[in-house]
């Protein structure tokens, strides 16, 4: 899962009688956060936009992800950015207790990249001499 910051532009000068033209100069529409979840290797890709970055729009992520996505999965691999939002406490602080501990506990194995790129340098490079 991944999550990105996008500011809405608009960059078109309108008001002449001419076709629309587009041009460097941009009015800011505003921002938002995408929550993207893909799997690269079934070529399949999801995204949530939503206002902000909180807590609770992850866990409702999470939840899509878990109950409408992979509803047949005995565990879910979910790599991802080692991100405050990113936790299991966000499940907690949105859902009853029981149904936040079904999604983490059962069907979800929390990688955060960090970890991931450690353990692929760790392969490729075993000792500082190698």
């Amino acid at each position: 899962m991944e999550k990105y910051r996008v500011t809405l532009a608009s960059n078109e000068r309108a008001g002449l009688e001419q076709p629309a033209r587009v041009d460097y100069e941009y009015e800011q529409q505003g921002v938002c956060c995408q929550l993207m979840m893909c799997e690269p290797l079934r070529g399949w890709r999801h995204v949530t936009v939503t206002d902000r970055r909180t807590r609770r729009d992850y866990a409702h992520c999470i939840r899509d992800l878990v109950d409408r996505h992979y509803p047949r999965a005995t565990k879910i691999h979910l790599a991802q950015d080692n991100l405050n939002t990113h936790d299991g406490a966000s499940l907690y602080e949105t859902f009853q207790p029981e149904d936040a501990r079904n999604a983490r506990k059962a069907r979800i194995h929390w990688m955060f990249t960090l970890a991931v790129t450690r353990q692929k340098l760790s392969k490729l490079y075993p000792s500082i001499e190698d």
